[in-house]
């Protein structure tokens, strides 16, 4: 029988890296909306150029949030799959372990009424 332990272990461990490679991904898209915004971003002066940062920066805000808003739904998700398979298998372990003690304290009555 595997041990509920190394198994709770190995989700964590396979959800850290999943927070990880996630957070890495958002920086990555992150740094190429900032490297972008910066190659459009007009020189010339005047309203017209004014307007279009203001709609560029608007712009990568508003991606920053959706990608912000995905992330956490993300991980909430995950936290609580992982929550549910933690004690799922704390109620397995304990029902496991109270039937082998009954067992054993049932084993143990019979041999001293004898």
């Amino acid at each position: 029988m595997p041990n509920p332990i190394t198994a709770v272990q190995d989700q964590y461990l396979a959800f850290a890296r999943q927070g990880q490679e996630t957070a890495t991904a958002m920086v990555g898209a992150w740094t190429r909306t900032v490297q972008q915004t910066a190659l459009k971003t007009p020189v010339a002066a005047g309203q017209a150029a004014a307007n279009t940062v203001i709609d560029q920066l608007s712009d990568f805000a508003h991606t920053m949030i959706d990608m912000q808003r995905n992330l956490s739904k993300q991980l909430v998700s995950q936290s609580l799959a992982v929550a549910e398979d933690v004690a799922q298998q704390a109620t397995t372990a304990a029902t496991e372990t109270t039937e082998k003690i009954s067992r054993a304290a049932h084993r143990g009555g019979r041999s001293t009424s004898a």
